[in-house]
């Protein structure tokens, strides 16, 4: 599973360097995998969950969201740094521009995740790893 994980971060840094050039969105984006995969451990201690193949799944899931959002945001970042010398200035513009769309998504997902929470406890069990695993990051 690291050996998938590194090929995966080692393609999405070469994509965002590939399309804009900038080694410091690299790793930012880059950065944000492993983070997320404490993030999501830690998550998963705290409740008392193991690592098994469901929490692995939804881990799985929630990284590719993560990359996602975050390759959008970065490439937001970028046009708008076209249109204003200050980075502070591009960052929240490119940070607005973008937070409905991405709360619209992160709600559709969660929405998907939700039931199970409610499901008995045959389901509830089998499904609550992956919930977990792909909520927490």
């Amino acid at each position: 599973m690291a050996t998938e994980g590194l090929i995966g971060a080692c393609l999405t840094g070469l994509m965002i360097l590939l399309f804009l050039g900038d080694p410091r969105s690299v790793i930012v984006v880059v950065s944000n995998i492993p983070l997320a995969l404490l993030g999501s451990l830690l998550g998963l201690w705290i409740t008392g969950n193991t690592i098994n193949i469901m929490s692995l799944g939804g881990m799985a899931l929630a990284i590719g969201i993560l990359v996602d959002e975050a390759t959008v945001t970065i490439e937001n970042i970028h046009v708008q740094m076209g249109h204003t010398p200050k980075v502070a200035t591009a960052v929240l513009r490119a940070s607005n521009a973008t937070a409905v769309p991405r709360l619209l998504a992160l709600l559709c997902i969660l929405s998907v995740f939700i039931p199970a929470f409610i499901m008995g406890d045959p389901l509830r069990s089998l499904f609550m790893p992956l919930t977990l695993g792909s909520a927490l990051p």
